[in-house]
Order: structure tokens, then C-alpha cells, then sequence
């Protein structure tokens, strides 16, 4: 391993760096939107969201591809009552996924 990469410093090839922070392009959803969208998708599965405290909403990308990470806490607190809405953009399916 430590020949590969003397031999690739060496001849003169990079690694790719990673992205900066400033590469990374801003939502293309609002927060407000991504969190009707989340909302939409819970609803559709039978998911009574009076049973959960108001989400919180997370934008995370890393420079290529970003998404908002919506979070549900149940009311009653309990362990795995909660669920998350990954929400890519406008006509993409949320991805839905309680936790365990």
C-alpha cells in the first residue's frame, strides 16, 4: 500500500480532493417546502403526524448531491417512536424510514 502511493506521489497523479464547502450548491428546495413534502410522504404511508412533535429540518450535501433530512419525534418519547423524510427535490420520492 505505502509503494502504491510513493509510486503515485512520485509520477506525479493526485487524489481527487474533496469537495469544498464552498462547492456545494444551496437547496433547491426551502426548508418550509422539504418539511410539506416529508409531511405528504409520512401521510400517504397512514402516519398520524399529531402523534409527533414538529420536525426539524437538516440540508446536507456533500457539493454534488444534497438533500433535507426531516426528523419526527413521537410525542410519548418512547424509543423508536420517531421516523425521518430524506427529501431529494421536486419530483423525486422521499425516502422514508422509521427508526430502530
Amino acid at each position: 500500500m505505502l509503494g502504491l502511493l510513493l509510486g503515485l506521489a512520485s509520477s506525479g497523479l493526485k487524489a481527487d480532493a474533496p469537495p469544498s464547502p464552498s462547492a456545494s450548491e444551496p437547496p433547491a428546495l426551502s426548508e418550509s417546502e422539504a418539511i410539506r413534502i416529508a409531511d405528504e410522504a409520512a401521510t400517504r404511508l397512514k402516519v398520524d403526524l399529531t402523534e409527533f412533535d414538529p420536525p426539524s429540518a437538516t440540508y446536507v450535501s456533500d457539493g454534488r448531491i444534497g438533500k433535507w433530512h426531516i426528523f419526527y419525534m413521537g410525542r410519548s418519547h418512547q424509543l423508536g417512536a420517531c421516523f425521518s423524510v430524506d427529501v431529494y427535490g421536486r419530483g423525486e420520492h422521499p425516502h422514508f424510514a422509521w427508526c430502530s
